[in-house]
């Protein structure tokens, strides 16, 4: 039995993806795209190991937001180690500037607010 989950909104029909992906990633983050009429492309591939979720995600141009609401609302209290593997991550993350680029690793504290912008596509983590 695998415990490898993949998801992606290519199995979505266009008109619900943006929908789709929000839902996905509400538990830790609000995102926005460029425009109004802009969809949302994107596809995660996780594995869970004991208690530990590592995974690949790649995605189009997109931005992040932690605020404290989503924060007391998730009840996530753990870290995200993310290594960029490809495209860009600018962020504030509660206060602190954050940019990294490809070959990075950036840390992140679900229990703090922050917010970040991927503008380069494709963007890619683990």
């Amino acid at each position: 039995m695998s415990n490898e989950t993949t998801i992606s909104t290519d199995m979505i029909e266009d008109r619900l993806r943006n929908e789709f992906w929000r839902a996905i990633l509400k538990p830790m983050y609000e995102i926005t795209g460029d425009s109004d009429n802009y969809q949302f492309s994107g596809s995660i591939v996780a594995r869970s190991i004991g208690s530990i979720q590592i995974g690949a995600t790649s995605f189009n141009s997109q931005r992040y937001t932690r605020a404290r609401k989503l924060i007391a609302k998730s009840g996530l209290n753990h870290y995200v180690l993310q290594l960029i593997t490809g495209g860009d991550l600018h962020g504030d993350f509660n206060g602190v500037d954050v940019e990294a680029k490809q070959g990075d690793i950036v840390v992140i504290d679900l229990s703090r607010r922050w917010k970040a912008t991927h503008p380069t596509a494709p963007a890619s983590r683990y």
